[in-house]
């Protein structure tokens, strides 16, 4: 594994970031999906997200698994087709399907747009029409969210 991740092109090298797993990283990429890209070839088994699951469980993702699912995230995306610019509304819970999905979409040309996931506090009317709210501002091209919330933005 690389002690540091470059990017090559032709901006000033940022400062270098650590990251959790200790890998320095300089950005110097057009975008986070050029990152990825270049930290899944460069160190793929390198520690990139640290999620938690409903019961507080950690879960480790390394750069080449968030990767692969922001490629298979744009596979499902291309396929049906979206368009290059499309927004891409993301209404899912912070973990494996929102990180591939937001990747992805940027992946296949899309916008992603992340939306707040209800968490069942509050006053769920005030969220439900907060949240259409927001989906009206973004005018999204394609809302991914779980079956049971996909009505209710």
């Amino acid at each position: 594994m690389p002690d540091r991740l470059t990017i090559s092109r032709a901006a000033p090298p940022a400062p270098p970031a650590l990251l959790g797993s200790a890998v320095a990283c300089t950005p110097a990429a057009g975008s986070l999906v050029e990152v990825l890209r270049q930290a899944a070839a460069e160190c793929p088994a390198a520690l990139y997200l640290d999620l938690l699951d409903e019961k507080g469980q950690p879960h480790e993702r390394s750069f080449r698994a968030v990767w692969h699912g922001a490629e298979r995230w744009a596979r499902w995306l291309r396929a049906r087709p979206v368009p290059r610019g499309a927004r891409i509304a993301l209404l899912l819970p912070t973990g494996d399907d929102f990180v591939g999905a937001f990747f992805g979409a940027q992946l296949a040309g899309a916008i992603p747009v992340p939306l707040p996931f209800p968490l069942g506090l509050g006053n769920p009317e005030k969220l439900i029409a907060a949240l259409a709210g927001i989906v009206a501002s973004a005018r999204p091209d394609l809302l991914i969210a779980p079956p049971h919330l996909a009505g209710a933005a």
